[in-house]
């Protein structure tokens, strides 16, 4: 029987979500694994995406602003984040997140 307290599931289920197009349960999925483990960065890069996808840009600006507040240091998340807005089709956004100033130097 699956745990519904495992943030892994919830992991495997946001991701499965957003591979189908299902973008408000890959929110959901990716918030409820948020609040299991408040610290694994791949639940928000999960969020960000499917905010994205769903046209919420200032959401998923603001889970990333938070992030980058948290990790700004871990130069595979910045690759993550700026590769997510590529491939998101907001160039623009990744060009601001860049020249942030909570981003080191």
């Amino acid at each position: 029987m699956l745990d519904p307290e495992s943030a892994a599931l919830w992991l495997v289920r946001a991701r499965l979500a957003l591979e189908t197009e299902d973008y408000s349960t890959a929110q959901r999925a990716a918030q409820q694994g948020l609040e299991l483990a408040p610290d694994d960065v791949r639940f928000i890069l999960l969020l960000a995406q499917a905010e994205i996808r769903l046209n919420n840009i200032s959401a998923a600006e603001a889970q990333t602003d938070a992030l980058l507040e948290s990790h700004g240091g871990n130069e595979d998340l910045r690759l993550s984040l700026a590769q997510l807005y590529l491939e998101e089709g907001a160039p623009g956004t990744c060009a601001a997140s860049a020249s942030a100033p909570h981003w080191p130097t």
